[in-house]
């Protein structure tokens, strides 16, 4: 989804501490760049409901974890029995507990009798849309803080603490101010996917003095390339991080198969969520 913007913001972090975003290898990070990650990926499920992917990369194993997830007001948390409350990903033995904590805001509790590796999409949560929903009240931020009984923490089985409001100095967790919803391959910004889209695509690329442009350099300045498109990356629709002639033929191949009535099972067509850092 956003992996470009970890592209930037490491390059940048060496230089001036620009607080860096997605996944990405370690090692040709700068010394003091945090090493520790945390971040929150949206994706849609339905109109209404979206899912809240809890990331973490670049932790040791560790068997105990307490920190909040906090909803802009655009959501509200799904805790009903008839729908999901969580889903379990990369550490699947662990228990887990989530609970109200103040306004929008979950609290997840988790334990192992072992450290494990929880590196990956450790839990997802889920929220509905609201009468509030806009791209400034549709975000998601961990938090680590403290009351007067307990405080938050990640911890491995021996008691050593990784991660609590006092020691946050090692953690990347940058801070969500808002997203857009948009369909991937519509550059045209109509909510629909067809040949104007594969023409948007490659006008944008002769704009570009007929080379491809990297996504992570037009991340608030794609409407000089794209004026209707949502965002940046709803052109760069195989993901690679440019929009290119590929792209343009991938859309294209879309419409013919649409057209013809041919099923497609790619995520052209499909929404995503671009998160705002």
């Amino acid at each position: 989804m956003s992996i470009i913007k970890k592209i930037v913001s490491t390059v940048a972090a060496c230089a001036v501490s620009i607080i860096s975003f997605a996944a990405l290898p370690f090692g040709g990070a700068c010394a003091d760049e945090p090493s520790l990650h945390m971040r929150v990926a949206l994706v849609p499920v339905s109109d209404t409901r979206v899912r809240a992917d809890i990331i973490f990369d670049g932790f040791p194993d560790f068997s105990t974890a307490g920190f909040r997830v906090q909803f802009g007001s655009g959501y509200d948390i799904v805790f009903q029995h008839s729908a999901p409350k969580y889903s379990m990903g990369t550490c699947a033995g662990f228990s887990i507990l989530t609970t109200t904590a103040g306004t929008n805001t979950v609290f997840v509790a988790a334990s192992s009798g072992h450290d494990m590796d929880c590196n990956g999409s450790f839990i997802s949560l889920y929220v509905d849309k609201n009468v509030n929903y806009d791209p400034f009240t549709s975000t998601a931020n961990i938090i680590f803080t403290s009351t007067p009984n307990a405080s938050d923490m990640i911890a491995i089985k021996s008691g050593s603490i990784i991660v609590s409001p006092d020691n946050l100095e090692d953690l990347d967790n940058p801070i969500m101010t808002g997203s857009i919803e948009y369909m991937i391959g519509d550059a045209t910004g109509n909510n629909g996917v067809d040949a104007r889209d594969s023409t948007a695509i490659l006008s944008a690329i002769s704009d570009n003095g007929g080379v491809p442009i990297a996504v992570a350099d037009i991340l608030d300045t794609y409407t000089t390339y794209m004026p209707n498109a949502k965002c940046a990356e709803a052109a760069d629709v195989n993901k690679d991080g440019y929009i290119s002639s590929v792209d343009s033929q991938l859309v294209l191949s879309y419409y013919a198969d649409m057209g013809a009535e041919i099923p497609y099972s790619g995520i052209i067509g499909t929404m995503d969520i671009y998160e705002i850092y």
